[in-house]
């Protein structure tokens, strides 16, 4: 069954899928911390490497979410990121403290990475969006004047660039 863009239940769907994807994404983070988190805790139990120095690994799935999703994900991926590093690899396991000297630190720079890593990522995706829309205009112009070439009435030049160029700008054009 279709439903058409005014049908009320339509709006429901919409807010569903946003809300799906959000989850979807939360999970993809979740992961993902939880992949570094046991990468981190095997290192740290075995003694390969101090627990501090473990801590730049809980920068991968920050720059992920911030990269690839957006920035609440990214900031919800950091406070996951610093609770589940004072949690599984900071001794003792198991404890958590908010107001540790090493866990503030840890989250505003974390913050930060996450915060430059998504406006960074925002910035490219604009930037390529604006290259595409580039590319469309002037390939259609392009297209305009090699459609112009085999015209030789006025009347139906007139009509074919008003077709392309109302095409291109998406809204009605006119030559008058």
């Amino acid at each position: 069954m279709l439903i058409s863009d005014a049908h009320p239940a339509s709006i429901d769907e919409k807010k569903y899928n946003r809300f799906k994807w959000f989850f979807v994404r939360a999970f993809h983070a979740v992961v993902a911390v939880s992949a570094t988190t046991f990468i981190a805790h095997a290192a740290a139990a075995h003694e390969y490497f101090s627990a501090e120095s473990l801590s730049i690994l809980f920068v991968i799935p920050v720059f992920y979410s911030a990269v690839y999703h957006n920035l609440p994900l990214a900031l919800f991926t950091t406070l996951l990121a610093v609770v589940a590093y004072d949690l599984f690899v900071l001794a003792p396991f198991f404890h958590i403290s908010p107001v540790d000297p090493v866990t503030i630190p840890k989250l505003a720079i974390l913050t930060v990475v996450a915060g430059m890593a998504s406006a960074l990522a925002d910035r490219v995706r604009k930037s390529a969006q604006d290259a595409a829309n580039r590319e469309r205009i002037i390939s259609g112009v392009y297209a305009l004047s090699h459609d112009l070439l085999g015209i030789s009435n006025m009347q139906e030049m007139r009509r074919a660039a008003e077709v392309k160029l109302s095409e291109l700008l998406k809204t009605n054009a006119r030559i008058v």
